[in-house]
């Protein structure tokens, strides 16, 4: 069943999104991905019905999808026996109004407080990260901080790899922006924070911009 989507017009080509590590999409990944941002959410096996497609083709193309973030999971409530589907859904970074909320945000922290706008984007990034958690905990019963801030983190785009100490953040939607400002990363320094200490637990983010190449370092630490 590939065969189904192996062929396609170099238009098609340059339609096709692209992994974290850069490589072109295959015309079966685009596809799945396209059918999962058609609907407002879809399960593995509906997916297996529409394209014919084996289920462990199907789940290692959305194990890569939801590791670059284009997508997102959650569960079923549980019925009868069985494992509960996992149901998934096209992440919100890849919509019109990807940042709606951030420059809705960014206008605060620079109208409100001229002097001092990195210090006023973070304590705004902080109320949005609030937000952002409470969102998530709706689908998810997270509650260690740093798997919520990952989770969080993946889900708008910033494709987090958790390597200990530090989490490396190899995406930023706003990569243009940042160069230009330190407040985009204030924002979102003061974003990670809220999302966190969500939890109910009192801890710092210390995002350090570009500190390694193609990535941007994430440190969580106890708050004093």
């Amino acid at each position: 069943m590939e065969n189904k989507f192996a062929k396609s017009s170099k238009n098609e080509r340059k339609r096709r999104r692209r992994s974290s590590s850069g490589r072109l999409h295959s015309s079966t990944r685009e596809y799945l991905l396209v059918e999962i941002e058609s609907r407002e959410s879809i399960t593995t096996a509906e997916l297996v019905q529409i394209s014919g497609l084996h289920e462990n083709t199907i789940r290692g193309h959305l194990e890569a999808l939801y590791a670059d973030g284009y997508i997102n999971r959650s569960q079923l409530p549980p019925n009868g026996k069985g494992r509960p589907s996992i149901v998934w859904a096209a992440n919100k970074t890849e919509t019109e109004d990807l940042y709606k909320e951030l420059t809705n945000t960014l206008l605060d922290a620079l109208l409100n407080d001229k002097p001092k706008p990195a210090r006023n984007a973070h304590k705004a990034g902080e109320k949005w990260g609030a937000k952002i958690a409470f969102e998530i905990s709706k689908n998810s019963t997270r509650t260690d901080p740093r798997a919520l801030v990952i989770e969080a983190m993946r889900q708008q785009g910033f494709n987090p790899e958790d390597i200990g100490e530090e989490i490396l953040l190899r995406k930023c939607p706003l990569i243009s922006a940042a160069h230009k400002s330190d407040v985009v990363c204030a924002i979102h320094e003061g974003m990670i924070s809220g999302i966190a200490n969500s939890s109910g637990k009192k801890i710092r983010a210390k995002l350090t911009p570009f500190e390694f190449p193609g990535a941007c370092a994430l440190r969580l630490v106890a708050a004093s």
